[in-house]
């Protein structure tokens, strides 16, 4: 019994040898075909450092102009909130004044003045 299992184990050894040979004979077979995909390939792999620099330095420049354009968006917003405030503050002055006159002709007319309208 002993002998039958040892020639079991001596039979499954040499099947798992047969099989990782075949998967290796397959892989050895279709190298061929890889290869020559490589070779179609491999020369458009050239232009790829170059075409990183190029996205690299696309890149660069998108930032920057983002940047740039943040920035004056930043510095535009800071002008209409000056423009408003300037706007408010001359319509307060404008108020200010027609109130000092109203208040300089009651002070001219006194406490017993009489408006004619």
């Amino acid at each position: 019994m002993a002998q039958l299992k040892q020639e079991v184990a001596t039979l499954e050894r040499l099947q798992r040898e047969t099989d990782a040979r075949r998967t290796e004979e397959a892989q050895l077979a279709s190298w061929p075909a890889t290869y020559a995909c490589c070779s179609v390939v491999s020369p458009r792999l050239g232009d790829v450092p170059e075409a990183l620099a190029r996205a690299d330095a696309g890149g660069a420049r998108l930032h920057e102009r983002l940047s740039w354009s943040s920035a004056r968006r930043r510095r535009t917003e800071g002008w209409v909130r000056e423009r408003q405030y300037a706007r408010r503050a001359h319509r307060l002055l404008k108020q200010y004044e027609e109130v000092k006159e109203q208040r300089d002709q009651i002070v001219k007319l006194g406490p017993e003045g009489r408006v004619h309208l």
